[in-house]
């Protein structure tokens, strides 16, 4: 598979020789980059990307996940942001900006996107194992979490859902002593 984006990526490197301000070349070579793990040279060319034509919330969102990975959670959460005011109704978005949140220890803000995702898609396991987590670190019960959708779930996925609250709660137990 390596091969195949090294080849698009040579095909882009000429679409960018011959287009230097098209910022959709910037973007297909980011996502090239990130799909070959290369987070330093996708996150450049998001970057140029922006520079170029900075109103796309794709490329916010796309720059957003790759701080995530590498660890930069505010400015993820910036970025990721103004991807969902750009587009408020991608619920990709939505999760990735709760996940900065949640990697950045904006417990409260994290809770509440979760909340969002979690109305929209209940069955989004990693949503409600991060939201419950999230209820933990404020301080809050679980029991929280009897309130977000899910109650349809059947089977297996209502299975996932309720292990995921119960790996929440055993993984992120408050320490003794903490407030």
């Amino acid at each position: 598979m390596g091969k195949r984006y090294r080849e698009a990526l040579a095909e882009l490197a000429e679409a960018e020789r011959l287009s230097p301000d098209d910022p959709t070349v910037a973007r297909l070579q980011a996502l090239a980059w990130l799909e070959m793990g290369e987070q330093d040279r996708a996150a450049a060319a998001c970057e140029r990307a922006l520079r170029l034509s900075d109103d796309n919330p794709w490329t916010d969102a796309v720059l957003g996940h790759i701080r995530i990975l590498q660890g930069r959670y505010a400015e993820a959460r910036d970025l990721l942001q103004r991807a969902v005011r750009g587009m408020p109704a991608e619920q990709n978005y939505l999760a990735e900006l709760g996940r900065a949140y949640y990697f950045n220890h904006e417990w409260q803000e994290a809770l509440q996107v979760f909340e969002r995702v979690l109305r929209a898609h209940p069955e989004d396991t990693s949503a409600r194992w991060l939201a419950a987590r999230a209820c933990l670190a404020l301080g809050r019960t679980i029991e929280r979490a009897r309130s977000w959708p899910g109650q349809a779930l059947d089977g297996k996925r209502r299975e996932g859902a309720a292990g995921a609250g119960r790996f929440a709660r055993e993984t992120m137990r408050p320490a003794r002593g903490a407030s």
